[in-house]
């Protein structure tokens, strides 16, 4: 994609996003349309292709927008996790439910940047990924206050690893419906059970 040179090209990008944003929310992004896009946004698609040279280049920047907003909400979110009831099984199930619950509000537009990264695994700008990094060190530093309940003799690569792998499978069910996924009927209510089960198990036992 070209980069934005000036202010009237900033706001069209960011109109751009928001619009894709928008519309990510309830259908598939190979269900919309460069048209629909640049209506939404309030741009003609000339403005879109001085830009893009197509639609999937959009993506990086609806991800950074996306992004942009996620650490303030996560850093809140295991605050509350934190002062919630309980020890650490109650706390794994209520981040495994924050996790479900992401992948399920916004699976198109996870769905969709997803896929386009694993396809262009350089896409996304090293300080996003840097940002995800911090994100990760501040989950971690949050289980870590029930460091005495976490018998694994290593906790901190169990924190890390158990969150990989809880992510990794509510992302295959939810975002991608892949096919070892699809032969395990599982409710949401359900995942979030069995996912919490074996993430307190791995750093409990």
């Amino acid at each position: 994609p070209h980069p934005p040179l000036q202010a009237r090209s900033e706001r069209t990008l960011a109109a751009l996003a928001a619009a894709a944003e928008a519309l990510l929310a309830d259908r598939d992004w190979s269900d919309i349309g460069i048209q629909e896009l640049c209506r939404q946004a309030g741009c003609t698609t000339g403005a879109f292709y001085a830009r893009f040279h197509a639609k999937d280049d959009l993506l990086p920047f609806v991800y950074a927008r996306y992004d942009a907003a996620l650490a303030p909400r996560i850093e809140r979110l295991l605050a509350q996790a934190v002062r919630g009831p309980g020890g650490l099984r109650p706390f794994v199930r209520r981040v495994v439910s924050r996790i479900v619950r992401d992948y399920r509000e916004r699976r198109w537009l996870l769905r969709a940047v997803g896929l386009y990264s694993r396809a262009h695994s350089a896409a996304l700008s090293p300080d996003l990924l840097a940002r995800r990094r911090a994100l990760h060190d501040s989950a971690l530093q949050a289980f870590l206050l029930f460091r005495d309940e976490i018998t694994h003799r290593d906790p901190a690569r169990a924190v890390r690893t158990g969150l990989f792998i809880a992510a990794a499978a509510a992302r295959d069910k939810i975002l991608f419906d892949a096919p070892h996924a699809a032969v395990t009927p599982l409710s949401d209510a359900e995942l979030v059970t069995e996912l919490t089960r074996a993430l307190h198990a791995y750093l409990t036992g």
